[in-house]
């Protein structure tokens, strides 16, 4: 196995490693894999989220908002935790398979193994165990797969591999409508199969991908330097781009996270209506996110800009909420699926890479993106708390729209001020 690490060069980090292979990886060859991984996590991610749902509702229908609040937050607090520590560790693993890959194939098993694990419990407290141990093994395979890009990537085709990244996203999405459809009836038998696509992206990542191999510098690497590596970096870009994408994401995660109670509860649907029209959801936001996807990253990477994108999804999304504000119907659903597929997929195209730009030390590429994704993972843990008060203060989904709507025009305004990318 050795052939999966590529040694044509040296670099230093600040963390106390030499890294060695630092020839770029084309495009053509490492986008597959770049589609794989997002793919895989994501169809487990997003599927158990809603088959998450659909059991604690089975279990007791008074508690499942509850319950399902308390599971998402502290999952989410988890991987916000998980992002930086294994993005930290990857950067310094030492390990002859390269320093990414073995925290992406040991972390997507047991990952799958956690979420698989869940099927045969009857209880809160089990569950509850369970996810946060899986959850946990996600940040431990999310935070080295974010890093691949900056590792491994030429300068040149940053956009694209990101759009790439994304599109392995919106496939994902796509899938998720019908696999949830299918699993739908006898949810915990579904978890057993849903689990399984993060450890085949690990699969696929570890073997099919090469990676680079670290040496830790004399007098380095023990437990001081290691905690030392964990400091934040100083970068005011950094944390602009982390704002942004935070209000952006919370903004999803509003709706997003409650698309089945959205239908049953807001809308009215029955269980079986609103298992087929998130099927159709994940086709509206597929197809319009890939176009929106694929055109956004040639163009950010022919005008090298970054931003105009961002600003057109951020007016996009705020626009995807208006709908629900005049008419509580399924119509309603499928525009904000329409609108939510074209905003984000201008901005998984440009995201990442401007993520990159920004990036202070791309050797500690692992750690900064790390924090970066933090904007994900704390919107992930104020999503369902933001909702839970909007809608006991006011007992309406219309406060959950608004805020939508005032969390998409903040997201623009935190990447004006940016000064190292465009």
């Amino acid at each position: 196995m050795s052939d999966h690490i590529e040694n044509h060069g040296v670099y230093a980090s600040d963390g106390g490693t030499t890294a060695t292979g630092g020839s770029a990886v084309p495009l053509r060859r490492l986008g597959p894999f770049l589609f794989l991984g997002s793919l895989g996590f994501l169809v487990t991610a997003s599927v158990n989220q809603t088959l998450i749902q659909q059991i604690l509702a089975e279990w007791d229908p008074l508690t499942k908002v509850a319950h399902y609040s308390m599971v998402s937050l502290l999952g989410s607090l988890t991987q916000m935790v998980g992002s930086v520590v294994f993005g930290t560790l990857s950067d310094r693993t030492t390990s002859r398979f390269g320093r990414r890959n073995p925290w992406l194939l040991g972390g997507g098993f047991a990952a799958a193994a956690c979420m698989a694990a869940i099927s045969f419990t009857d209880s809160f407290p089990a569950l509850l165990a369970l996810w946060l141990v899986g959850t946990t093994a996600v940040s431990a395979f999310t935070a080295p797969a974010a890093a691949i890009l900056p590792d491994r990537i030429a300068e040149n085709p940053k956009a694209p591999a990101s759009m790439i990244a994304g599109l392995g996203q919106m496939a994902a999405l796509v899938l998720n409508g019908f696999i949830v459809a299918a699993l739908l009836a006898d949810a915990q038998a579904g978890l057993r199969i849903a689990a399984w696509p993060i450890a085949l992206a690990g699969l696929a990542l570890f073997f099919g991908t090469k990676d680079r191999q670290v040496k830790v510098d004399k007098g380095t690497g023990g437990i001081v330097d290691t905690l030392r590596a964990l400091r934040p970096p100083r970068s005011k870009d950094l944390y602009l781009v982390l704002a942004g994408r935070f209000f952006l994401m919370l903004a999803i995660y509003s709706l997003f996270l409650y698309q089945l109670y959205l239908l049953t509860d807001y809308i009215g649907t029955s269980t079986e209506a609103a298992g087929g029209a998130m099927a159709l959801f994940g086709v509206f936001l597929g197809v319009l996110g890939s176009g929106s996807a694929i055109v956004a990253g040639v163009l950010s990477d022919k005008w090298g800009r970054r931003k105009p994108f961002v600003y057109l999804a951020s007016g996009t999304m705020a626009l995807s909420f208006v709908p629900f504000l005049f008419s509580a119907t399924v119509t309603s659903f499928y525009l904000w699926a329409a609108l939510l597929g074209l905003s984000y997929g201008l901005i998984i195209s440009v995201d990442q890479a401007l993520v990159v730009d920004v990036l202070p030390n791309k050797n500690d590429g692992g750690r900064d993106l790390g924090i970066a994704n933090l904007a994900n993972t704390v919107a992930a843990v104020l999503a369902p708390g933001l909702v839970g008060v909007l809608l006991t203060v006011t007992g309406s989904y219309q406060a959950v729209f608004i805020a939508g709507i005032v969390l998409s025009v903040a997201a623009a305004a935190c990447i004006g001020p940016i000064r190292s990318a465009r």
